[in-house]
C-alpha cells in the first residue's frame, strides 16, 4: 500500500483514511472542509488500497458498491 500525507506532520491529531484513486482526486477539497471546520492542527495519512478485499476484509465479501455517485 502506497501512503499520502497532508496537513502538519508535528500535529498530535492523525487521520487515518483508507482510499482509491477516486478519493486522492479529492483530497485537496477534503483537507480545506476540515481546516475550515477546525482550527486543532491535524495530520492526515491517505492509504491507497486498490483492492479492498484483499487489503482490508479478513475473509472474501461481496463489494458494497462499486460506483462512486458523489463528486469532491
Amino acid at each position: 500500500m502506497v501512503t499520502f500525507e497532508y496537513g502538519d506532520t508535528a500535529a498530535r491529531i492523525v487521520l487515518i483514511q483508507p482510499v482509491d484513486g477516486h478519493d486522492l482526486g479529492c483530497m485537496e477539497s477534503e483537507i480545506a472542509a476540515i481546516e475550515k471546520e477546525t482550527a486543532v492542527p491535524f495530520r492526515l495519512i491517505a492509504v491507497r488500497v486498490d483492492d479492498r478485499n484483499k487489503d482490508l476484509s479478513p475473509w472474501k465479501a461481496q463489494a458494497v458498491s462499486s460506483d462512486h455517485k458523489n463528486d469532491c
